[in-house]
């Protein structure tokens, strides 16, 4: 069966010579197959907004708590570059 099958009639989930297939591809195609939306592609998202998303949870937290949180941001990004992401 093909992907416009699965489409056109509502399944989500391909059987397994499909998935077999699609995990072999190359992102390109992948990519490709999204914009026709024969695949979903999950949304992308930079270490920095994840950051910024979690702590925008945090709204009941002390002021010292807060504090503990941007030293950790600091050091991770001191790591990691805060672009990087999928």
């Amino acid at each position: 069966m093909t992907l416009v099958y699965y489409k056109d009639n509502a399944i989500t989930v391909p059987d397994k010579r499909t998935l077999a297939w699609l995990e072999s591809v190359t992102p390109e195609i992948r990519r490709k197959h999204g914009k026709v939306r024969l695949l979903e592609i999950p949304e992308s998202h930079t270490l920095g907004e994840l950051w910024d998303s979690f702590l925008k949870q945090k709204t009941d937290v002390k002021e010292s708590t807060e504090k503990t949180y941007e030293v950790a941001k600091r050091r991770f990004f001191e790591f990691f570059k805060e672009g990087e992401g999928r």
